[in-house]
């Protein structure tokens, strides 16, 4: 085996330490202490040179560690395979042993366990609980409660669901009803308003096809009437003026005989004067003219 130590780094940490404490107290004054410069250069590469030396020493002795490590572990596995097989057949054959121990020690719980696992509805088979310690068995059986738990929640929760639909259903189908009996009602309704005005717009109608009638009896009696007055004034018309005119025709035969009766003729007429007089009319003989 490899012998590591730390002793081995050269220098050792006193002297190290000696010479920080040596160099420790140098300084330079300004630029022209050419020898306060010399000595802080010289102390510099020193320090430098140590510390060179340190790192590659560590180097060397990390590889070294490495090295030691990897045969450590290579022969801390090949110690390791002589004895682990046969401890691990011992520890086996004590497991066996043990179980059957264990199996004997919990056949007494064994009813209590399996009436705990009824209790949530978990059949499990007898050598899986006996082969559980007490810690065990409440961990698994706590994980099985949990399990019924949550399943029966679902299961209730899905009951609760479907009883909801059912309800959403129903009463979609309760308002669907009522919403048929509305319109049927509603239709019913304007069926009968519809009805009525359709029999009043038919009475309107009969009404106005009466009035109609009536307003055209009416006129045509009226254009009757108007035809027969108006026949009437013009036959009444006609009478006057062919009375009228027969009196002037009787006046004028009854004044050309009254000319003529006074000698006033075509040939004669000239002879005349022939004037109104108020009312009447005067005819005067011309008896001659006298030239002014």
């Amino acid at each position: 085996m490899n012998n590591l130590s730390l002793e081995k780094f050269n220098p050792k940490k006193a002297e190290l330490e000696t010479l920080s404490k040596k160099y420790s107290g140098l300084a330079i004054k300004g630029i022209d202490d050419k020898e306060g410069y010399e000595l802080v250069n010289e102390a510099r590469k020193d320090l430098k040179k140590q510390r060179v030396n340190i790192e590659k020493q560590g180097k060397e002795f990390r590889a070294e560690a490495i090295k030691f490590q990897k045969d450590v572990i290579a022969y801390e596995k090949e110690l390791v395979a002589i004895i682990e097989p046969l401890e691990i057949e011992l520890q086996s054959k004590q497991d066996v042993i043990d179980l059957e121990k264990n199996k004997i020690k919990m056949q007494a719980l064994l009813p209590d366990r399996k009436a705990r696992l009824l209790e949530i509805e978990s059949v499990v088979e007898d050598d899986i609980i006996l082969s559980m310690n007490i810690d065990e068995f409440d961990s698994f059986f706590n994980d099985k409660k949990t399990e019924y738990l949550d399943a029966k929640e679902a299961k209730l929760r899905a009951e609760q669901d479907r009883i909801e639909e059912e309800k959403r259903i129903q009463k979609a189908k309760d308002d669907a009803r009522k919403e048929e009996a509305e319109k049927a009602k509603k239709e019913i309704e304007l069926s009968k308003q519809k009805a009525e005005l359709d029999k009043q717009e038919a009475l309107r109608k009969a009404e106005a096809e009466k009035q109609a009638i009536i307003d055209k009896h009416n006129r045509e009696e009226k254009e009757r009437l108007e035809t027969e007055e108006n026949k009437k004034k013009e036959a009444e018309e006609k009478a006057r003026v062919e009375t009228e005119n027969k009196a002037k025709l009787e006046k004028e035969v009854k004044y050309q005989k009254w000319l003529k009766e006074n000698g006033y003729t075509k040939e004669t007429k000239n002879d005349f004067v022939v004037e109104k007089v108020g009312d009447k009319i005067r005819l005067s003989k011309i008896v001659g003219y006298y030239k002014i």
